[in-house]
């Protein structure tokens, strides 16, 4: 595929609206590919040496963006798999044996639960408010 002096400003505008829409603070990680052209074709606009050569500027930038290595190209989808560098943050928890021990307890507490308790004192509970609602008894 030979690439005409002309297209380079549109291949190189094109990668930059990739690498804005997809770059690594970004929280979207992946673009169609129908949205860059799209993009270049309105680049494009007036200029029907590149209106032609749709396809083959898409496919240059393409061509560019797989061989960055930051990106992956699968059917109709653009998908950024570099390392993401944003704002994201992510904590992680400080875990102390107290914790850890009051888990276990709890854990020891839930298996111990004896199920049969569940309904104690229901009965007491409807008989109450059937006498205090007598208008719900329907």
């Amino acid at each position: 595929m030979a690439i005409s002096e002309q297209w380079l400003p549109i291949i190189s505008e094109g990668i930059s609206w990739v690498k804005e829409k997809l770059g690594p603070s970004k929280k979207e990680l992946k673009i169609q590919v129908s949205d860059l052209e799209k993009q270049v074709q309105t680049l494009a606009s007036g200029n029907t040496v590149l209106v032609n050569n749709l396809g083959l500027i898409i496919q240059a930038i393409l061509k560019q963006l797989r061989t960055d290595g930051n990106y992956t190209i699968n059917a109709d989808t653009i998908i950024f798999i570099g390392e993401n560098t944003g704002s994201v943050d992510v904590t992680k928890p400080i875990i102390s044996s107290s914790s850890i021990c009051g888990d276990v307890v709890s854990k020891k507490q839930v298996e111990e639960f004896d199920v049969s308790k569940i309904f104690d004192g229901l009965d007491e509970e409807i008989a109450h408010s059937r006498a205090t609602k007598p208008s719900d008894r329907r």
